[in-house]
């Protein structure tokens, strides 16, 4: 609105007598008309609290009415429950905790607390973490006797680990005590416990006693008295037996090898030589995965199948698609272990040692079209011998690799250099595209890399991403850590590939321990490969 007062507003003047009276003129009619537009406001304001008392009361009166015919009402109850069992981790076993399927599902509403409740495939897997202090620790057992009573007659999956927070003699006997009532519905058990008190339970524990038991889980053994509580690894249905950690006293005697289907078997419980190694294999022809160490005489323990002679025949596993091997023969080497392997379905292979000039494993890439998952976990691995074994699988879809590649300085006593040749190997770019390794890799993961910049993983990505080589496949997954800070921060630069559907994951240093209800709840142990589970071997 106009006024003759503009100069003077928003300032300090002081208005003579006259223009105050001529301002009170002037405002006379503005004056009037705002008391009348706030007159009106609280009108409308009043009118429009009426209708929405209206518009609530006829809500109230509708919405319940409106979920009497919802879809989902109607839905029958064995469709509802195979929603709720869709909703459930697919890769590993559930959780106490209310954040997470099936407890989660009990929070909803009456009707569906109900029907969880006597769905037993709910309730059919389950991973426990003993805690630090006894009052939680019965808390906890109290919650899985009811967790379980609910899982009907269904075989079971089942974990009981100690959390990193508790002490490493802690005493969860109670914890395996109710797991043993259910006992003879066990399918897939994983313990890892290291007293032997905690279990010691299992001592009752006989072959006959879990028909349905199919996989054996053991995260480290106390140090004596195992063959106390083994007994029941006799039984005819294991095909899986996982010995991880400190085992090496284990006691193999039970154990029904031509069964088993999965073999993993820590350092611990090493092979003492490659007549070993290939008599161990001979004696599972039905291995679908395998994973054995190798390492030389230095505690005078026996081997898992005892001493064996070297033989000049050939080892054929035709089911074994996964190898992890972990060689510590240095330096005669399992070279002559690969050397006698005929593998024909071999798809997985990943091999473990501290230094090599010259890869062992290269008498099974002689058929590299079968290969496509290959990992290496070795701390000394020059870029030379990895773009080497890189350029004899073409058809590689996965790659794990633990610790940088580097490359020697020109005197073989010189230091370690970091050297990036790698990266530009695996990076195509319109000028080297024939050349660049790996064309159909669609996984990459690696850990406890820390000379690696940010930027050159970054322009990795991006070239297998975003520039849509017809000659190369599309990155599906990333997965890195670093032993580091971080540099750049790339995620920003790289949301349209995740958008698209990238699987990314990138951590820098390690996070802080605490309690968790889902502390080591790992994927179903079936058969594991090297890169989930030696990444920290040495």
């Amino acid at each position: 609105m106009d006024t003759p007062f503009k100069d003077i507003l928003h300032t300090n003047t002081v208005p003579l007598d006259e223009d105050c009276q001529r301002i009170r003129e002037l405002l006379a009619g503005p004056r009037k008309e705002a008391a009348q537009l706030t007159e009106e406001i609280e009108r409308l304001h009043a009118l429009i609290q009426e209708l929405t008392e209206k518009r609530d009361n006829l809500n109230e009166f509708i919405d319940p009415h409106l979920a009497l015919i919802s879809p989902v009402r109607r839905l029958p109850h064995d469709v509802v429950a195979g929603i709720f069992a869709a909703s459930l981790p697919p890769d590993r076993n559930a959780v106490i905790q209310g954040t997470e399927s099936p407890l989660l599902l009990c929070h909803i509403c009456q009707a569906w607390r109900t029907l969880a409740l006597s769905t037993p495939r709910l309730w059919a897997s389950l991973h426990i973490v003993g805690p630090r202090d006894t009052p939680k620790l019965h808390q906890i057992n109290e919650a899985v006797a009811w967790w379980l009573a609910k899982s009907g007659g269904l075989p079971l999956s089942i974990s009981i680990v100690q959390s990193s927070t508790s002490r490493r003699e802690a005493d969860f006997s109670i914890l395996v005590q109710t797991l043993l009532q259910y006992a003879s519905r066990w399918q897939r058990i994983r313990f890892r416990l290291s007293s032997y008190h905690s279990l010691r339970p299992l001592a009752a524990l006989l072959p006959i006693d879990v028909p349905f038991l199919e996989t054996v889980v053991f995260d480290g053994f106390p140090p004596s008295g195992a063959e106390t509580f083994t007994a029941f690894l006799g039984t005819n249905s294991l095909r899986g037996l996982l010995l991880r950690g400190e085992t090496n006293n284990f006691p193999f005697q039970a154990i029904p090898w031509d069964s088993l289907r999965h073999l993993f078997l820590s350092p611990a419980t090493a092979c003492h030589t490659v007549a070993e190694g290939l008599e161990l294999l001979r004696r599972c022809p039905n291995l679908e995965s395998c994973a054995l160490a190798f390492m030389a005489v230095l505690n005078n323990l026996p081997p898992p199948m005892g001493s064996a002679v070297a033989s000049a025949f050939p080892c054929r596993m035709p089911n074994l698609r996964q190898l992890s091997v972990f060689d510590r023969l240095r330096p005669e080497g399992t070279a002559g272990f690969f050397g006698r392997l005929e593998l024909p379905n071999l798809r997985g292979l990943e091999y473990a040692t501290y230094s090599a000039e010259e890869l062992p494993i290269l008498p099974l890439l002689n058929s590299p079209q079968h290969i496509q998952r290959l990992g290496l976990n070795i701390r000394e691995l020059t870029s030379e011998t990895l773009i080497a074994c890189l350029g004899l699988l073409p058809a590689l879809q996965e790659l794990f690799l633990c610790a940088d590649p580097f490359s020697f300085h020109r005197s073989p006593d010189g230091p370690f250099l970091p050297d990036f040749t790698f990266w530009t190997a695996i990076t195509p770019t319109a000028n080297t595209i024939q050349a660049t390794l790996c064309p159909q890799l669609e996984v990459l993961e690696f850990t406890q890399f820390s000379g690696s910049p940010d930027q050159l993983l970054l322009e990795f990505i991006r070239a297998r991403t975003e520039c849509h080589f017809p000659e190369i496949t599309q990155l599906s997954k990333v997965h890195g850590s670093f032993q580091r800070l971080m540099t750049a921060d790339i995620l920003p630069a790289l949301q349209g590939a995740i958008t698209d559907g990238l699987d990314l994951s990138l951590r820098y240093n390690p996070s802080p321990v605490f309690y968790s209800a889902s502390h080591e709840n790992t994927t179903y142990a079936d058969g594991e490969l090297l890169s989930d589970n030696w990444r920290d071997v040495w």
